[in-house]
């Protein structure tokens, strides 16, 4: 599920929604720091399309997003 604020041309701001399919892609590392620590490091690839509904009708069909998410973590034991 998406979720996207939308403002139309009298000021007002509505949140649409979508549901679609899509599928992520990802990997990464585990780089030791010291002993009992180590540095996550990962990387995901994100994409889908979906139609953009309010409650009240679908505002836009076939919206697409694609974006790249870089993380980073620490691991204690």
């Amino acid at each position: 599920m998406r979720w996207q604020d939308m403002q139309d041309s009298g000021g007002d701001i509505t949140t649409a929604s979508g549901t679609g399919v899509g599928y992520s892609l990802g990997g990464g590392a585990t780089l030791p720091l010291a002993s009992l620590a180590s540095l996550v490091v990962f990387v995901n690839w994100n994409v889908g399309r979906y139609d953009l509904a309010t409650p009240v009708a679908v505002i836009e069909r076939g919206v697409k997003h694609k974006y790249v998410e870089l993380g980073f973590g620490l691991t204690v034991r």
